[in-house]
């Protein structure tokens, strides 16, 4: 039986890749349920557990250290406030049926601002979120490349190793020197993804900066 529960809880899941980006004013009656839901430490632990990775009620049983029946209840107040919503029903060799949760929005933004300022802030942060998407799947395709090509390019990392332990000139490698070594060195995937995500923080730092007058 304990075999059968450690295969169901460990087989594939859900994403929450997938899942739509959603803004609240606090001007909406949707905040102060918000609120109120969210009020309850159990609650909002187990929201949090399930932003982490969709999970049956078992599961956030034995992460909060409560009962089915507590877990229960205060999984409903979730999916009636339209926070979390069941995607899935795996079922154990007894036929019990067990729902896969997952939250309805990922992620889910209160905001202080306008109606405007709420609507410009979903753009804003869609559009980041999908060039994150892009830059990640880039990186994964470098990864990929840089793995085929790993057996011919090691007699170049050979070379660049050899060549900052002796420099030709005799003379110390600076800082700036060994940064570039670790660049070169490092996995080409990660560095394409650090340079994707310092474009995209600097544009939107740059898109915030011009729009703060007008919100003043």
């Amino acid at each position: 039986m304990r075999n059968r529960l450690h295969e169901i809880l460990h087989r594939e899941r859900p994403s929450n890749d997938d899942l739509p980006l959603r803004v609240v004013g606090m001007d909406e009656d949707e905040a102060v349920e918000l609120f109120e839901t969210l009020g309850s430490e159990t609650t909002y632990r187990i929201y949090r557990q399930l932003h982490e990775e969709p999970k049956v009620p078992r599961e956030l049983a034995t992460a909060l250290d409560s009962t089915i029946q507590n877990i229960h209840y205060h999984l409903n107040k979730l999916e009636e406030a339209d926070l979390i919503q069941p995607v899935d029903t795996w079922h154990s060799e007894n036929g019990v049926e067990m729902k896969v949760y997952v939250p309805v929005h990922d992620p889910l933004v209160i905001s202080f601002g306008s109606h405007e300022d709420q609507d410009q802030i979903q753009t804003l942060l869609s559009r980041v979120f999908g060039l994150l998407g892009g830059v990640s799947l880039i990186s994964l395709i470098a990864e990929f490349i840089a793995a085929s090509a790993t057996s011919s390019d090691t007699t170049g990392s050979d070379v660049i190793a050899e060549s900052s332990k002796s420099p030709a000139s005799g003379e110390p490698h600076t800082l700036f020197d060994n940064l570039v070594g670790v660049v070169l060195q490092s996995d080409p995937g990660v560095v394409l993804f650090l340079l994707g995500v310092t474009i995209l923080s600097v544009s939107t730092a740059l898109y915030l900066a011009r729009r703060e007058p007008s919100v003043r």
